[in-house]
């Protein structure tokens, strides 16, 4: 199995963490009114204060902000974070997106960072940078980009 094809499995389930930390540009890479994602660190920020959050948190944070602007429904967030026995339950999805909100300091009725946009699903408001191009394995050891 080629490294590109080992590594887009991860990206698909729940291990994109490990994924994000060996593959992933350095420094900041989603800013958006004060939320500061530095997906190889893995460190989220608002307003410069590091803000603690579990590894689903990070998960779906993660998810929506590569993707942002664009919506991602339920059934898809449930399939990359929680992998495919998961689908169908988006009670899991609407209870991290609840968490992350309180935690980032996000309200529900006027989002600076979460958006819900009704019966289609959630996004990120659009940063100002993103390096990591969502579907695309960077920084491999033979400096080679490969779609995924």
């Amino acid at each position: 199995m080629s490294s590109a094809v080992f590594l887009s499995y991860f990206v698909c389930r729940k291990d994109a963490l490990e994924f994000i930390q060996l593959v992933g540009p350095s420094g900041p890479t989603y800013v958006v009114n004060g939320l500061s994602i530095n997906y190889a660190r893995r460190l989220v920020a608002v307003a410069g204060e590091p803000v603690e959050l579990t590894g689903t948190e990070y998960a779906v944070l993660y998810e929506l902000a590569v993707l942002a602007p664009r919506v991602m429904n339920q059934s898809l967030l449930l399939q990359r974070v929680w992998g495919p026995e998961r689908v169908g339950e988006g009670w899991l999805v609407r209870d991290v997106v609840k968490r992350l909100r309180r935690k980032l300091g996000d309200d529900a009725a006027d989002p600076r960072y979460i958006v819900t946009e009704p019966r289609k699903g959630y996004r990120m408001a659009a940063g100002e940078e993103e390096v990591l191009v969502a579907g695309s394995v960077t920084g491999l050891n033979d400096g080679t980009s490969d779609a995924i």
